[in-house]
């Protein structure tokens, strides 16, 4: 397990830096595409096999949004956001009409949960790409993210001995959170200085630290909602990690905070 996700990663962070130095319409593309299969993942997670109506009609609100995100529809693109709950609540109630569910409000709340996280959450992925031309921000965000993230996996899998929530995530230690803390402030500031002179390193390891401390606890919250669906994973699509969402889902409860500490910071001119 420990070299798949090794290899992954040594082959995927390269590609992810290319990909969102670039920018540009392939990376909208393939963020599109791994958002919509986050979809899909959490979809199946959340309802099954069996209700693929359910799955389908996430899957659409998720891109109604993103679709409005991309090309600026609208003046305020959260009417699209309204719209796709809207769908999800009439979903649920032809399901309770005409194919007696016996709990439509619970399908309803957990496709509402699902446009949340992933629709509205996710548009912040394409809105900071936007803060600057070769996505200097992103990438710095990115490393925040990923060496909290991986920090704590590796601090954790050699030094983890105080589970932080047993019944959520016994692989979760609390050495392994704090080591991945320290690990983010370090790391961060470090690729910052070398990289992206231009950003105060006070200023980004502060956001380092903010970044590092909160996106581990939401990703508790998704560990939760996997072990009350009886599922490890999300899907298997990565190996070592996991599917889709499984890396998403740290990433997305970074950016929306990772964007506002930006543009609270002036680390950009919007």
């Amino acid at each position: 397990m420990f070299w798949q996700r090794f290899f992954v990663v040594i082959i995927g962070v390269p590609l992810c830096y290319f990909l969102i130095f670039f920018g540009g319409w392939l990376f909208t593309i393939i963020l599109f595409l791994l958002l919509a299969l986050g979809s899909f993942e959490y979809a199946r997670m959340a309802f099954g096999d069996r209700h693929t109506l359910h799955t389908a009609g996430l899957m659409g609100a998720v891109s109604l949004i993103f679709v409005a995100e991309i090309f600026g529809w609208g003046p305020d693109n959260d009417f699209y956001i309204y719209l796709s709950l809207f769908g999800m609540l009439l979903l649920s109630l032809w399901g309770y009409e005409f194919r007696q569910a016996t709990f439509p409000t619970n399908h309803f709340m957990k496709m509402v949960l699902g446009v949340i996280i992933i629709g509205w959450m996710g548009r912040y992925l394409f809105r900071v790409r936007a803060l600057d031309v070769e996505g200097d921000v992103f990438l710095l965000l990115m490393f925040a993210i990923w060496s909290a993230d991986v920090g704590a996996y590796v601090f954790g899998s050699l030094l983890g001995r105080t589970k932080i929530a047993p019944n959520t995530s016994p692989g979760k230690s609390l050495e392994g959170y704090v080591l991945g803390i320290v690990s983010s402030c370090v790391i961060t500031p470090l690729f910052g200085w070398v990289v992206y002179p231009q950003f105060d390193t006070a200023t980004v390891l502060l956001i380092a630290l903010i970044l590092s401390i909160g996106v581990p606890l939401g990703d508790l919250c998704m560990s939760m909602l996997k072990r009350q669906a009886g599922v490890k994973d999300y899907g298997g699509i990565i190996p070592g990690h996991g599917g889709i969402m499984d890396r998403l889902d740290t990433i997305l409860w970074g950016i929306v905070p990772g964007y506002f500490l930006v543009i609270f910071f002036n680390l950009v001119t919007i």
